[in-house]
């Protein structure tokens, strides 16, 4: 199971791999994403360590769906 962490202290945003069957409050495709949040989306799963809470429209427990479902978490 693949788990993209950020520094905690700086703007923390966490991709968790999950299953399609986990309830979340949004549901998007990578492809729905607006160019910012792609942007950070793709660098959370490089492994990027800090994320500027203004590049990206994320909410906590939304489901990204790109190769796999990513539950977000820690904002």
């Amino acid at each position: 199971m693949a788990t993209s962490d950020t520094n905690h202290d700086q703007g923390s945003v966490r991709l968790h791999q999950t299953n399609a069957g986990t309830p979340t409050p949004r549901v998007r495709h990578i492809d729905q994403l607006p160019d910012e949040t792609l942007t950070t989306v793709l660098a959370l799963l490089e492994g990027k360590s800090m994320i500027d809470p203004g590049d990206h429209d994320l909410i906590e427990g939304e489901t990204i769906v790109y190769t796999e479902y990513y539950t977000v978490a820690g904002l």
